[in-house]
């Protein structure tokens, strides 16, 4: 017992009259006989409308998910009779999500919980009432990213613990995350073309996407990124390898944006990157950039985006493997006769082109280079299931013949020297 007075002169032992007595414990939520029972509430009530109509302002408890397993859970206590506890959460998918509300196990828990789940601004999705055991399920529709109130409430006179858990929000993500360098998704480039695209998806809440790519030489590459659901607001940044002042790799962010103008809610970085980047303290190559998508808002932001990257181009054509990209050329009827040209950029540059037979018989592919070149290259020829028909194999000379099929498409790929 603590007596307390304002002069802290009197000798309360030899005076008569009235006290104040202050009681310092712990409550007991299930008011079990013998013990004093908190009233402080742990959760947010219900709070309804503001005088104005206007709804009410938003301090319902947030129950955190975890995108892994797509549940959260999280406890609370009916206090008193009229106690009712408000909560939030947010899809981390579009489907059905099942809640659960379910009384702890402690000696003299006799509540008997009711849930109510509404939308945030007041559409009730789905109700229920605990059976004896003290358990609700029920499951409502969810749209990814949205926010959804969930109100608990004793349908008795009885008061107590209660777990409320929410689950089947797992989601399949599509790229890695902030952090997991290793595994980057490797971002298409088509240097001929002078860009590339992917599509993607902030899945839930606190997502993010990480993406690799090299440059093919010195340039300035301009990267956009659109999201194309409105609950994204993305943020991009882009990363590259450094090293500290005695050698060690680091990752060091050398751009970052968040809205192109007031207005626009996309991002968009210029940067210049470089191929080879050769440290000249340590002899090592870091080639590789990093681009990360997030939202701007970790507990708002989720949704579809595109992410677009384009350059100058610094090939005339296509490369190997990249069939469905090659250039045409367009055989004379008359004569069967085509040519064209391209350029060998790079060591181990290679060019893709195709061509249409327009008849069946026997076809020679001639390639020539300048007088004053010294490129060494192999010719290779696919038909139209890239299978391999023909090649020069020992770089010389660089005339093949193969047997052709009128109307069937034939590939021609020229490699320089490194492809050897």
């Amino acid at each position: 017992m603590l007596f307390r007075s304002a002069n802290s002169e009197i000798d309360w032992t030899q005076v008569a009259g009235s006290y104040e007595l202050l009681i310092n414990g712990s409550g007991n939520p299930q008011n079990l006989p013998g013990a004093y029972s908190s009233l402080q509430d742990d959760h947010p009530d219900f709070l309804g409308q503001l005088a104005d109509g206007t709804p009410r302002p938003t301090v319902n408890t947030v129950i955190p998910m975890d995108h892994v397993t797509g549940s959260g859970s999280i406890g609370g206590v009916i206090n008193t009779t009229g106690d009712a506890d408000l909560f939030i959460f947010r899809a981390t998918k579009t489907g059905l999500a099942t809640l659960t509300v379910a009384r702890t196990s402690e000696v003299g828990n006799l509540v008997v919980p009711r849930v109510e789940v509404n939308t945030i601004d007041g559409q009730l999705l789905a109700a229920g009432r605990a059976t004896s055991t003290g358990v609700i399920t029920i499951t409502f529709p969810v749209v990814n990213g949205q926010a959804y109130d969930v109100q608990v409430f004793q349908d008795s006179i009885n008061t107590g613990a209660y777990t409320l858990t929410v689950s089947d929000l797992a989601y399949p993500d599509d790229f890695a995350d902030k952090g997991d360098f290793g595994n980057a998704h490797a971002f298409p480039l088509q240097d001929f073309l002078g860009g590339g695209s992917v599509s993607g998806s902030i899945e839930e809440i606190g997502d993010s996407d990480l993406f690799s790519f090299e440059a093919f030489t010195s340039q300035t590459f301009t990267i956009n990124l659109t999201a194309t659901s409105t609950t994204l607001n993305p943020v991009l940044e882009v990363y590259e390898v450094a090293e500290d002042p005695v050698g060690n790799p680091f990752i060091r962010r050398i751009g970052l944006n968040d809205n192109i103008s007031g207005s626009n809610l996309n991002s968009r970085l210029v940067i210049g990157v470089n191929s080879p980047r050769t440290s000249g303290a340590t002899g090592n190559t870091y080639n590789t950039y990093y681009i990360l998508v997030r939202g701007a808002n970790g507990n708002l932001d989720a949704g579809n985006y595109n992410l677009d990257i384009s350059f100058p181009p610094s090939d005339d054509h296509a490369d190997v493997d990249e069939f469905p990209l090659a250039s045409a050329i367009d055989p004379d009827s008359a004569t069967g006769q085509a040519e064209a040209s391209g350029i060998i950029e790079l060591d181990g540059d290679s060019d893709l082109f195709y061509f249409v037979s327009p008849a069946s018989g026997t076809s020679t592919v001639n390639v020539s280079v300048g007088g004053s070149s010294s490129l060494l290259q192999r010719v290779r020829i696919f038909d139209d299931t890239f299978t391999l028909v023909a090649s020069n194999q020992d770089l010389n000379p660089t005339d093949v013949t193969f047997d052709t099929l009128r109307g069937k498409s034939y590939y021609i790929l020229e490699i320089g020297r490194a492809h050897v």
